[in-house]
């Protein structure tokens, strides 16, 4: 992704209240513009199971920062059938949530609809109380988390990110914890990925106990990393403690010309180290051979592709603790899910809830496609080991790009035809050394007389300028066959809706083929026209056809001509 050196202040503008249940553990919140101006607002809140109760709504205080006439409350309910447990813990060791003992967390949602004027500065937030005491911190206190942000006076009906994957809760010891959760952007905007300090009031931040830090939050054998690009997030935490992180998501937009932000969301999540004999299972990286089966070599997660050719790898799992004897729950298994993030693709798992899963992915990226950032998606793998499943989370992505610019191989053509070059299909501006600006250059070669001349193309679209060039060798064609140059043909009316007639003149005694193409070099309709007259109309109906640019070519022996038409 391109770093953009800008800085935007958002100014608070909405806050989420009454959430008052002790031992909070996470939270977050997300706006998503159903239709002009109107809004659904969801709140996802984590709660320690050995803690008070969810509520069953929360209040909602909407606040613009530059016009404060917009402000306004709203109650927000918990979602039916919410309060699911998301502790990925083995069925012997049952948690709070459950009636066991074992440390547990439950997520509920709360929704609601609004009605948000146009305004540079909303911003939510709310105030929860209380978070476990934590390793890190070396105290508990009332938190007040800033969750979304939103500008949708530049952008309207903008949705902020979402987060798809739940949070991990529970982690083991000296075991490598790769995870992500999971946001995507309904509006395709571009996403920037950092650790925020997790805040205790409007205007304070979590104070932690030297050495650690917003950044540093936990003890780790190897460096604590988030990558700013897909939300990636890795660490081998090495000691038995509880701490917190948070995490920001921007949404940035070009605005005429200007990258903006506009919007963000955050989640705070505790997390829980523990001590334990069981591995965390591990997915392998991108398998492009066809076949399937964990390599360890298989280290690469990114991929490229070409708009409209298929993307089809194969993702192995693996679990050190398979085929362990001294493995309580030998032989363990593991699973294989997705957070659905290219909703195009098709995810398919294979030998699930065995030792032996593997993931089947394809998808045919198409010329919207096209970008210069990646396509990602995550894939969450999780064993059955005791007392917690093992569990990480990786991140998947390609890269679509559009076919390279080729304007075909040299030619030869007689002076009597014509030639249609194709710049390609996309998002693109076009600009031909004879001046046009369209996809499509047809050269008849008559204008161009005879010799060899060059055609060249400048190709500007997804912030990359192509350029390629074709020699065309115009001959004279005299000899057997000069009798036949003499061909040629009319369309009448053009522009037309669909229905006109084609005029061919100077025809010798042969048979001729009519074809006509779209835009997309598809060949729409074709005829084999015999006659042994000199002069022919031929009417053609295409009334059916999609408004827009045809190319028609007429061929007889060696002499072909090609001509535009417009249906309207």
């Amino acid at each position: 992704m391109k770093k953009i050196l800008l800085l935007l202040v958002l100014i608070p503008f909405f806050t989420i209240q009454n959430i008052q249940a002790s031992h909070y553990n996470g939270s977050g919140v997300s706006l998503t513009c159903i239709g002009g101006n109107t809004y659904l607002v969801t709140v996802s809140y984590y709660r320690d199971c050995s803690g008070a109760s969810a509520s069953s709504n929360i209040t909602v205080d909407f606040t613009c920062s530059s016009n404060s006439t917009y402000n306004f409350s709203v109650s927000a309910s918990k979602n039916p059938n919410t309060g699911n447990e998301i502790t990925a813990n083995c069925s012997t060791n049952p948690t709070y949530c459950n009636g066991g003992t074992a440390y547990g967390v439950q997520e509920y949602t709360y929704e609601a609809t609004v009605t948000l004027a146009p305004c540079n500065s909303w911003e939510a937030s709310y105030t929860s109380c209380c978070r476990d005491p934590l390793t890190t911190t070396g105290n508990n206190s009332d938190m007040y988390f800033t969750s979304a942000e939103l500008n949708n006076l530049a952008a309207p009906c903008n949705s902020t990110p979402i987060f798809t994957n739940s949070p991990i809760v529970v982690a083991n010891k000296d075991q490598l914890l790769t995870y992500n959760y999971g946001a995507i952007d309904p509006d395709g905007d571009s996403l920037v990925f950092s650790f925020c300090p997790p805040k205790t009031s409007a205007n304070y931040s979590l104070n932690y106990v030297s050495p650690y830090s917003y950044t540093n939050f936990i003890s780790s054998s190897i460096p604590i990393t988030i990558d700013s690009t897909t939300g990636q997030i890795t660490f081998k935490p090495n000691q038995v403690s509880t701490t917190v992180s948070a995490v920001r998501v921007e949404e940035w937009r070009t605005i005429n010309g200007t990258p903006t932000l506009i919007g963000a969301i955050y989640r705070d999540n505790i997390l829980h180290i523990y001590s334990s004999t069981n591995a965390n299972p591990v997915l392998a990286g991108i398998k492009l051979s066809g076949t399937h089966g964990y390599n360890p070599l298989d280290t690469i997660y990114s991929t490229t592709s070409i708009a409209t050719d298929s993307v089809h790898f194969s993702i192995s799992g693996f679990d050190p603790d398979t085929f362990n004897a001294s493995n309580s729950s030998h032989p363990e298994h593991f699973s294989i899910t997705w957070n659905n993030g290219i909703t195009q693709a098709n995810f398919l798992v294979h030998a699930n809830n065995t030792d032996s899963a593997w993931a089947e992915f394809s998808w045919t990226p198409s010329f919207n496609d096209i970008s210069s950032l990646p396509h990602c998606f995550t894939a969450t793998i999780m064993d059955d080991g005791c007392p917690y499943n093992g569990k990480q989370i990786y991140t998947y992505c390609i890269s679509v790009a559009s076919p390279p610019l080729h304007l075909d191989d040299d030619t030869t053509i007689c002076i009597n035809n014509a030639i249609v070059l194709d710049g390609g299909a996309g998002d693109f501006s076009f600009q031909w050394s004879t001046g046009d600006t369209s996809r499509y250059l047809t050269v008849n070669a008559s204008s161009l007389g005879t010799g060899t001349h060059t055609i060249s193309l400048s190709r500007m679209g997804y912030g990359n300028t192509e350029t390629d060039s074709i020699n065309i060798t115009v001959d004279a064609c005299v000899g057997i066959n000069s009798l036949e140059q003499n061909l040629d043909f009319s369309v009448n009316p053009n522009p037309n809706q669909g229905v006109f007639d084609v005029n061919i003149s100077s025809i010798k005694n042969s048979d001729i083929q009519l074809e006509i193409y779209n835009l997309q070099g598809k060949n729409v309709y074709s005829e084999l026209i015999q006659t042994k007259q000199k002069d022919i109309s031929k009417r053609i109906n295409l009334d059916t056809f999609s408004a827009g640019i045809y190319f028609i070519t007429i061929q007889q022996g060696s002499s072909t001509k090609t001509q535009k038409i417009i249906i309207q």
